[in-house]
């Protein structure tokens, strides 16, 4: 049966649009991506921008109860533009995935191999507060080194921002076509970003999935931190996701390191890890991270 959004969805989906009437400005000199991990920081791009992330992951799973093991290789990309005003993103992420599993049952094993879209989702992203731009947070102190390097308590003040989505699951789908998901499953959650100081950030996202199917409802909570060095276009990041539902509970711990190769071009490289063993997964994924930035061609254009 098709699905129909009730009243308090539409209306929870037109308030938020509406918050994009006050603008906080979010234009960055350098790209603003983010990946390599799965936290999604509370920046999205601008409207002069069009993004493109990329990756791919290997994953290894195994079960000690239900005695299977499968390899995946996944295929992702995730593009974003910012609309209307530069607090508004519009993002659609894509999964495509190659898996080979085998089940063991007695003295029979059982294999299967598919390959499908594991994931499309279209959602929007508002910064709805920025303490750099409300606060003097962001003022440097022109007498003191350290002052600009310490980390104090008024830098854990976080910049917020909401986040919607709705997933495409697909009949005949290997890895979508579940009876207890609708055909359009919305997600909301809030993001938070602190900047520590001038190399250390913190994120954190509390996202609720499946919204409308109690079944397959589950919390996705994710934290990162990012630490930049100095005069160096390095920096490494350690993260933690939990994930917590009636069909599905687990807690995963990925870190990796990126490279910015200039303004708006990144490549990463990361690991991941879960503590369970039903199943037990390992990960391993690279990727990268461009834009294309028509404010740059605007800023030629007067220089010339």
């Amino acid at each position: 049966m098709l699905w129909c959004p009730s009243k308090k969805y539409i209306h929870f989906i037109l308030l938020f649009i509406g918050f994009a009437v006050k603008s906080y400005g979010q234009y960055t000199e350098v790209i603003n991506t983010n990946r390599p991990g799965v936290t999604i920081g509370a920046f999205g791009v601008s409207k002069s921008v069009f993004q493109i992330e990329y990756g791919f992951q290997g994953i290894s799973s195994t079960h000690s109860v239900k005695n299977y093991k499968a390899n995946s290789n996944q295929y992702e990309l995730d593009v974003r533009k910012g609309v209307l005003k530069d607090n508004l993103e519009l993002f659609i992420n894509a999964r495509f995935t190659q898996s080979d599993s085998t089940i063991n049952r007695l003295s029979t094993s059982y294999r299967r191999q598919v390959s499908d879209l594991s994931e499309l989702r279209i959602g929007l992203k508002y910064l709805l507060w920025d303490p750099y731009k409300r606060t003097n947070l962001g003022e440097r102190n022109i007498y003191s080194w350290r002052a600009n390097k310490v980390i104090r308590l008024r830098n854990f003040i976080p910049s917020v921002a909401l986040w919607a989505s709705t997933s495409f699951n697909m009949e005949g789908n290997a890895f979508m076509n579940y009876p207890s998901v609708s055909k359009f499953s919305p997600a909301a959650g809030i993001i938070t970003q602190s900047q520590l100081n001038d190399y250390w950030t913190w994120t954190n996202n509390v996202f609720v999935f499946n919204l409308l199917d109690k079944p397959a409802f589950y919390y996705d909570f994710r934290s990162s931190i990012i630490k930049g060095f100095k005069n160096s276009r390095w920096s490494i990041f350690i993260e933690q996701n939990t994930i917590y539902g009636d069909q599905y509970a687990d807690l995963i711990l990925r870190s990796g390191v990126a490279y910015l190769s200039y303004e708006n071009l990144q490549f990463d490289l990361y690991a991941g890890y879960n503590v369970k063993s039903t199943p037990r997964l390992l990960s391993v994924g690279f990727g990268g991270s461009f834009r294309i930035d028509r404010s740059d061609q605007k800023r030629l254009k007067t220089r010339y």
